[in-house]
């Protein structure tokens, strides 16, 4: 064996990671409190169909896909509406979480040790290394390695010491408080215009909600999500609000209504240490501005992988985990910083701004695109004349708009471009860089 790894968490890109690890030799733990039928959310996804070829997973079967869709985009006080047409070829797929997790469960466990119902309460930390974990039951199990997949309010993260330089806990304004449901079709209502609608800014608060309609499964998809915080009576309005505008939306819950706390921001700029190191929803790798991490989750399980195969040096030691975080960021993690960016603006601008911005295309198809896939977006001086001449009343948010793009540019760069090897002092430099550009942008 190469060496004993725990991966803390069972969730898609934990079940990839054990696969590809175990196949390469390495001996693999992994623990999850949930039962194994609750570990993932009762809801779709969508992400890229490539990620499965990248991090080296058969497509699955049909039971884990739900019918794939264009988005349509509902301006905060409902005047416009952004339909986003991409072609069939290149739309991104959506899985079902829970046959999606039993699917790659039945990967992984020919190559793993995977434990349901087995909570992890902590970390051993020994000097300046992560050595294990401490069950809630008490046992504490050594590793080599400790893979933190266990989400965004990781409380290992949270025990770290400070001095490692691992931000510990996660801010409210980055995190993205969700409610949803999936409700029964009213009998003998016609079908929407369009069948997956996202509702910007929704009741001029700061956060997104959507109604997706399932014609096939006879199901009414309602999301209400708000950066922060989110209330019982903030659900209440929301969905009151939706299903007058989707009469077709019932009162009947089909499946599990479910409340999460997905982060909707950069990735973490520090997702390693020694013996230790964090991937998805625990080093906040998401499209932030949807909020989805599924295909980043592969994704990143295929670069640690690598990694820990032909290491240089201590293979669970910083100078060689680092190479996972260098690999991620310059692979899509970059992307991420920018739209993370783009997320902050649109959240924080001016609400008329933002209705007459997208009634008259000044944000238009392109960029809600561009921003929902978790691309970067590029306007010409050109371009923002053009705009500047449609919304003219609102020159100050549009020039706001275009210095938030150009510090997108910025980021990005810095994202991608830390140092290519580990050197204490030259990455703590970049962190603090990195750190300070989303400081900077603050509102």
């Amino acid at each position: 064996m190469k060496g004993n790894i725990i991966i803390v968490g069972g969730n898609q890109g934990a079940l990839v990671l054990a696969y590809r690890l175990g196949k390469a030799g390495f001996n693999v733990t992994v623990f999850d409190k949930k039962e194994q039928s609750k570990v993932a959310y009762d809801w779709h996804d969508c992400m890229v169909p490539e990620a499965f070829d990248y991090a080296g997973i058969p497509f699955p079967p049909e039971d884990c896909l739900s019918p794939k869709r264009c988005w349509t985009f509902i301006s905060p006080k409902k005047t416009a509406t952004l339909y986003v047409n991409v072609p069939e070829e290149k739309l991104d797929i959506a899985v079902e979480r829970r046959p999606l997790n039993d699917y790659l469960y039945t990967l992984a466990k020919e190559y793993a040790d995977i434990r349901y119902e087995t909570a992890v309460s902590g970390i051993i930390v020994g000097g300046n290394r992560v050595k294990g974990v401490v069950l809630k039951s008490g046992e504490k199990v050594y590793a080599d390695l400790v893979v933190d997949s266990s989400g965004a309010l990781s409380n290992l993260r949270a025990s770290l010491p400070e001095d490692w330089g691992i931000e510990r806990i996660m801010i409210k304004k980055d995190a993205f408080f969700v409610y949803r449901g999936i409700f029964n079709v009213v009998e003998n209502t016609a079908p929407p215009e369009y069948t997956n609608n996202v509702y910007m800014k929704h009741m001029d608060e700061p956060g997104i909600s959507w109604f997706i309609y399932d014609e096939e499964k006879m199901t009414a998809d309602v999301l209400i999500g708000r950066v922060g915080s989110i209330s019982d009576e903030t659900i209440d309005r929301a969905l009151k609000d939706i299903k007058k505008d989707h009469p077709q939306i019932g009162d009947t819950v089909v499946r599990d209504c479910q409340k999460a706390v997905i982060p909707v921001r950069r990735p973490i700029s520090k997702m390693f240490a020694n013996g230790y190191v964090l991937i998805g929803d625990s080093a906040f790798m998401t499209v932030p501005m949807m909020g989805s991490g599924i295909a980043c989750g592969f994704m990143a399980a295929k670069i640690l992988t690598d990694v820990l195969s032909y290491p240089m040096g201590d293979p669970f030691g910083e100078s060689n985990l680092y190479r996972y975080q260098v690999g991620y960021m310059r692979e899509i993690g970059a992307k991420h910083t920018g739209i993370s960016m783009m997320k902050n603006w649109m959240l924080s601008a001016p609400t008329d701004a933002m209705d007459d911005f997208m009634a008259k295309r000044v944000i238009g198809e392109k960029e809600l695109e561009a921003g929902g896939s978790g691309h970067s977006i590029q306007l010409s001086v050109g371009e923002i004349m053009q705009k500047a001449l449609k919304s003219i009343n609102h020159l100050p948010t549009l020039l706001d708009l275009k210095k938030m793009i150009d510090k997108m540019t910025g980021v990005m760069d810095l994202a991608e471009n830390l140092p290519d090897e580990y050197e204490k002092n030259a990455f703590e430099q970049w962190q603090r860089q990195y750190d300070g550009m989303f400081k900077r942008s603050k509102r």
